[in-house]
Order: C-alpha cells, then structure tokens, then sequence
C-alpha cells in the first residue's frame, strides 16, 4: 500500500516591497524537500505575475507598460511519485490526472509533468514574461534540453557548482537591472 509524503513548500508571499533583511529572513526560510514537480513551481509564478490573471489587480497598473522576467531555478529532473501528496491530491488514491481503472505509474506521470511544464513554459512566453530558467546541479541532458526549450531565448543559464550559480544569477540581475521604467 503506499504511503503518503509529507513535504510541503513555503508559503508564497505576493509582490510586496522588501527591506534588504527582510528579503534575505525570507529567501533563507525557504526550504526544499520531497519530489521535483517543475510544472506547479511555473504555475503559480504565471498566476501571480500575470497581467490578467487572478492577481491582476497586485501587479498590472494602468496605462503603464511593464516588462515580466521570471526566473525559475531547478535543481532536479522531473520526479513524481504515484503516492505522493502533490497539488493534485495523492495519484495514488484520487486519480484526477489518470484513469480511475488502473493506477498511475510514476513514469505515466512524470510524462503529464513534462507535458504541463511545457504547455506552461508556453504560455508564460505568450504572455510576454521573459522567462529565465537555471539548472542547478547533476541534472542530464535530456531534462536541460527541455528547460532550455521552455526559456526565452537565450535565458536558459546551466550551473553545476556554487561558483557557477552565483555567477549566472549575477549575469540575470546585470541583464534584468539595465531596464530603464519609464512613465
């Protein structure tokens, strides 16, 4: 019988205006743990930077412009687990993604993760969000060719030590901080 998992992410704050510490308290606090769901991390980046989305109303002024960048960090390939707790319930057990006559195997749902993410990483686009994306670690080449593939073009950074990310976030911050906000 499987047994359920026990992760659960930190809680997402809005857009907000930080004090440096307050930022730094924040980002610290956040934790990894459990399996590697890379379409549920875009998802709720989309819903909460979108121009028309449910939050809207946080981050779309009127009559001004403004340019989105998203950066998504991964440090793992796509892992589901048949008997995980996840945002679509226990797949074991409640089988929202998968027909109700046989279980789902991890490799059926690891393909639906694939699949979503990239649905994901094309709407994002469409939505005129650059979306900067970085590997972090002992990640294989298939699973970086399809993060590479949901980037924007040219914003797909692959980072295999501490050095090398750090690096890369400071090229994404030099890139991203030469915008210019005009009214």
């Amino acid at each position: 019988m499987p047994t359920l998992g026990e992760s659960c992410p930190t809680v997402v704050r809005k857009f907000q205006t930080w004090t440096p510490s307050d930022f730094r308290t924040y980002v610290n606090s956040l934790t990894t743990d459990g399996y590697t769901y890379h379409d549920i991390g875009l998802l709720w980046g989309a819903r909460i930077m979108s121009p028309t989305g449910i939050f809207a109303a946080l981050n779309a002024p009127q009559n001004m412009s403004i340019e989105r960048h998203m950066v998504f960090m991964t440090d793992g390939e796509t892992n589901v687990v048949h008997d995980d707790y996840s945002a679509y319930g226990v797949h074991w057990y409640d089988r929202r993604q998968t027909p109700t006559g046989t279980a789902p195997t991890n490799s059926q749902l690891v393909a639906m993760t694939d699949a979503r993410t990239a649905a994901l990483c094309k709407a994002i686009k469409n939505k005129n969000i650059n979306l900067w994306v970085v590997s972090y670690g002992d990640v294989g080449g298939p699973t970086n060719d399809r993060l590479r593939a949901c980037a924007t073009p040219g914003k797909f950074f692959q980072a295999t030590s501490v050095a090398s990310l750090v690096s890369n976030f400071k090229e994404i911050a030099a890139k991203i901080s030469a915008l210019r906000l005009t009214q």
